[in-house]
């Protein structure tokens, strides 16, 4: 028997996700006869999932189904964000603007000879651009593109308005800027926000996150100096992973941007992995005795990692301390089993038959919270000395862990851990 604990998660989606990888360690070699979840708060709960043989039932669940779905249907129509362009720009030839989205049509609706509403898809770059180009003013809300060209993401709900006039005569506009920003996706890398990759425009040093005045309508090289980043660039070239922000930004280091009077602009250069929205999943298995600090993956034994920490064995409570666990947002699915009698042959009869009911079984495991892997981990102060612990952690990590107390265990058994972390991101 074992016993699986994991966070509640309330979003069906998630909910599949869970069920589905309970499956996956199933056929890896144990069954699964209970299904626990824990929020680690009050409102914990249990789900019994179990199948409903009712026909009936279920066609009226379908029904329901069907109306859910048109409800659904409705809500999108009507939270679809919608983007309102007016176009006041009267000068000649005549200023067509055309909006346009990443991913399908923007469905298009004229409210008057100046105005047209477009409703587009949320979560998606919706582009905006003004043709032929001229300086021109950019007004409304505050999500709208300050160039032309420029580019909006707005949220469900949304209803933003745009509005397209003549630059005022006068007031030919300021040089163009560009403004420099750094993101730091992976601070394995070597660099940080704090301590970014160098760059320069057109030659000449160049500070983050402020303005740089460029001059208007001449190509303007960006290229990036590696004095801040400590690995040997002739192998190892730290470079970013890609280059976001307003349209007209360079699509890699060291190109070129043509800016027109008026113009400002930032970009952004995102250094390390971008993790796309989905679930992420980290599996292990471990052995461990309670009784034996040094068996099997012990975080006794120095370099171990992950490892098992067994300072508070005397209470049944395992620590699994795992460099993948970065915050307490984790889902954890896991399952304790005899480690000597998953692979072992069943002993035969006096017929030569396997004997039946020799299985490996489980002690009862439940989850017990989130805790670093560090001195204070250890329960007990010595009876000796206070300052000291009858079961000290030795090699402490300062990695965090997850842990489970065990009760009907062996303590002189070996035993597996068989675990999952699951992560949305």
């Amino acid at each position: 028997m074992e016993r699986f604990v994991c966070s509640i998660m309330t979003n069906k989606l998630q909910l599949i996700t869970i069920l589905t990888l309970a499956t996956v360690l199933i056929t890896g070699g144990f069954g699964l006869t209970q299904l626990a979840y824990s929020s680690g708060s009050s409102n914990d709960k249990k789900v019994d999932v179990t199948k409903h043989d009712d026909d009936e039932h279920d066609d009226d669940k379908h029904d329901d189904d069907e109306h859910d779905d048109d409800e659904h249907d409705d809500d999108e129509r009507t939270t679809k964000p919608t983007i309102t362009i007016v176009n006041k720009v009267a000068s000649e030839p005549a200023f067509g603007i055309t909006v346009s989205q990443t991913v399908g049509v923007p469905v298009l609706e004229v409210i008057n000879p100046t105005t047209t509403k477009y409703t587009v898809d949320s979560h998606t770059t919706v582009t905006i651009l003004g043709s032929p180009d001229r300086p021109i003013l950019i007004t409304g809300d505050g999500n709208c593109p300050e160039n032309n060209g420029g580019f909006v993401n707005i949220e469900k709900g949304q209803n933003i308005t745009c509005i397209y006039s003549d630059r005022p005569v006068g007031q030919a506009g300021s040089p163009p800027t560009v403004t420099l920003k750094v993101e730091v996706n992976d601070d394995d890398l070597g660099v940080t926000e704090s301590n970014p990759p160098s760059f320069q425009v057109d030659g000449q040093p160049a500070s983050l996150n402020v303005p740089i005045p460029l001059v208007a309508n001449e190509a303007t090289e960006i290229t990036q100096i590696d004095d801040n980043v400590p690995n040997d660039v002739s192998t190892n070239e730290v470079l970013p992973t890609k280059i976001t922000g307003d349209g007209n930004c360079p699509e890699v280091i060291a190109g070129t941007i043509t800016l027109s009077t008026g113009q400002d602009i930032e970009c952004i250069f995102e250094y390390g992995k971008v993790i796309e929205p989905g679930v992420v999943f980290h599996f292990n298995t471990l052995a461990f005795s309670f009784d034996d600090d040094g068996y099997g993956d012990s975080c006794d034994k120095v370099g171990n990692m992950p490892c098992i920490e067994l300072a508070n064995a005397q209470d049944g409570t395992i620590l699994i301390v795992d460099e993948e666990i970065k915050s307490d947002t984790l889902i954890f699915l896991f399952s304790v089993i005899e480690q000597d009698k998953i692979n072992n042959p069943r002993p035969l009869d006096q017929k030569g038959n396997p004997i039946m009911g020799i299985l490996a079984s489980s002690p009862l495991c439940t989850f017990s919270g989130i805790s670093p892997h560090d001195e204070e981990y250890a329960l007990q102060p010595g009876d000796s000395d206070p300052g000291e612990f009858d079961n000290p952690v030795n090699n402490p990590s300062g990695v965090l862990g997850f842990a489970f107390t065990c009760t009907l265990a062996s303590p002189s058994g070996k035993y597996n851990v068989n675990y999952a972390l699951i992560e949305t991101v």
